[in-house]
């Protein structure tokens, strides 16, 4: 029996053992799939099957093979909008260890139809275009595209990724992020003592002088920030390398990583939560792609989990903390330094540092095209993970009674000084009378904490509001709220909200108030609803969407209590 036994188990269990896959082999998308299969991570605590399990003595316990899903980048052309070939297309016949993307079951034998489900169902350009740009594709495309710009003799090394988005330029973009190895802080200035390789060894890069110049005037580009913080010049970087003392090791070198960052909405003056979560998203992705993307020269990804559990953030914009700060401490725990505080550290004001990051800027990343693009995308794990990311850091609890009434959320601009409501006060206690069984909350976002801000929305069906930096809370919003964006004018443009509801799986409902004054909408100081009929229809249309949220059980023609009785406007 026990011989049986023996060779059941050399049968079994060896082959399992030789499969298994570390899950330090994929350090960034170890909580991305949480996401991916319906889990809330600020609330669900349930730990992943490879979490869970129990190791045996020199077995090694993780995911088998997983794999992200990645469809193929779309062909080169302006419109995504042609359907893919079917011979493009998974038979349906594969087995899991044929064709075992998306999926955490690859132990079995599973259908080929759930994972093409779990890839969505729509297989178009369209999808294709919508994943290479807010889904994990878009951090395997940066990941892939990497270029070591230094000649190998060189003491220090610029290694940047490179999203290539434009189907008509071959690896020209201006999203990029770069990583310098061995750099010297010396009085105010990083020398970096890089040979910069010849045009015809980057295999299609763009030269690295390509890319200083972003377009935009906040001057915090991965070039922008060499050209203006960094000497790059042959002989007076090797002079100041050797002045520092790194080259001969009597100022100790930093190991850890250090996020050199100036960010965009603190280089204008203004906090904006639409531009600071573009950035946000934008250093996540940063920190994302340097544990998927492999460093030639090691073989191994170029940061591992226990490096980014050690990474520091310093900021050169010139400011001290804002509410927003805290997150750059997600991976590491520690609080964002700015450049004055930092400085003080080293020997006479000299740092060396072994790995530097210069990180992708908010306002080239892949949401900042939001606002001028029509777009038919319907899911975005980026999105997603930025909420789950948000609500885990600060510890914002989603639990609740989805039987309860609805909850709305009406943002209140009165602290701003444009695009304020006029008789606020009438049009939310019009609503109050009309949706008595609703639960109304009137919130000016710019006079509330930011955990407050987050414990509000992740806990509103519907969320109302003059267009503006406060519907970028629909990133946190619940699955399947709605969304109602009040247009100024009728010259209004922008979609990016609209863009973001529907990526969010979110209902989203629009409608034009009038716009008091000359000018242009965006700089109007008041607006007014003047239409009292067109804006109930507005909310009706909302709140009807949401009648059966949960375990609700509501009829679309008994939620208003109040009819006009021919009363078409405010006075």
């Amino acid at each position: 029996m026990s011989i049986v036994l023996a060779i059941y188990c050399m049968i079994w269990v060896v082959p399992l053992r030789t499969t298994l896959q570390p899950l330090e082999a994929y350090p960034s998308i170890h909580r991305i799939g949480d996401q991916i299969f319906g889990h809330d991570t600020a609330n669900d605590q349930q730990k992943l099957p490879w979490e869970t399990a129990t190791a045996q003595p020199g077995q090694d316990v993780s995911m088998d093979n997983f794999q992200p899903a990645r469809p193929p980048l779309p062909p080169k052309h302006d419109e995504p909008h042609s359907e893919k070939p079917a011979s493009d297309c998974p038979s349906g016949n594969e087995t899991a260890s044929e064709y075992n993307r998306g999926t955490l079951m690859s132990n079995f034998r599973l259908s080929a139809d759930y994972i093409n489900t779990l890839q969505g169902a729509d297989i178009g350009k369209e999808k294709e275009w919508c994943d290479l740009h807010f889904g994990l594709p878009y951090l395997e495309n940066m990941a892939s595209n990497v270029v070591q710009y230094c000649t190998p003799d060189s003491r220090s090394q610029i290694d940047c990724m490179h999203a290539t988005l434009d189907p008509n330029k071959t690896r020209h973009s201006t999203e990029q992020f770069c990583v310098v190895f061995n750099t010297a802080w010396h009085e105010g200035k990083f020398y970096i003592d890089c040979k910069l390789r010849a045009q015809h060894e980057l295999d299609g890069f763009p030269p690295f002088i390509n890319f200083t110049k972003s377009k935009l005037p906040y001057r915090n580009s991965a070039g922008e920030i060499l050209e203006d913080w960094a000497i790059l010049d042959d002989n007076i970087a090797a002079a100041g390398y050797e002045a520092s003392g790194c080259s001969t090791h009597d100022t100790p070198f930093e190991e850890d990583y250090r996020v050199i960052y100036k960010r965009d909405s603190k280089t204008v003056g203004v906090e904006n939560l639409w531009c600071t979560l573009t950035e946000i998203s934008s250093w996540f992705v940063t920190m994302d792609v340097l544990q998927m993307a492999t460093n030639k020269r090691t073989g191994k990804p170029y940061m591992s989990t226990e490096d980014a559990a050690k990474l520091e953030t310093i900021t050169i914009d010139g400011t001290t903390a804002e509410r927003f700060d805290d997150i750059y401490s997600y991976f590491s725990g520690k609080p964002v330094r700015p450049l004055s505080d930092w400085n003080v550290d080293g020997k006479n004001g000299t740092k060396c540092l072994q790995k530097a990051i210069i990180p992708l800027i908010g306002r080239s990343g892949t949401w900042w095209d939001l606002p001028d693009r029509k777009l038919n995308c319907d899911h975005s794990v980026l999105a997603e993970t930025i909420r789950n990311r948000f609500l885990k850091h600060f510890q914002i609890p989603t639990a609740r009674n989805y039987g309860s009434t609805l909850n709305m959320t009406f943002i209140d601009r009165g602290s701003t000084p444009r695009r304020k409501i006029q008789n606020m006060a009438e049009v939310t206690d019009l609503i109050r009378k009309s949706y008595p069984n609703i639960t109304l909350t009137v919130v000016d976002m710019n006079l509330t904490a930011w955990r407050d801000q987050l414990d509000i929305i992740t806990h509103t069906d519907i969320l109302v509001g003059v267009h503006g930096a406060g519907h970028a809370h629909s990133f946190f919003l619940p699955p399947q709220s709605a969304v109602i964006e009040l247009l100024p004018g009728h010259s209004f443009n922008r979609r990016n909200y609209r863009n973001l509801a529907k990526m969010r799986g979110m209902r989203y409902f629009s409608g034009h108030i009038t716009q008091l004054g000359d000018g242009e909408w965006r700089m109007c100081e008041w607006v007014k609803v003047t239409d009292k009929d067109a804006f109930l229809r507005l909310i009706d249309a909302a709140v009807q969407s949401m009648s059966h949220r949960g375990t609700l059980t509501n009829s679309v023609d008994t939620s208003r209590q109040v009819e006009l009785l021919g009363q078409h406007d405010f006075e």
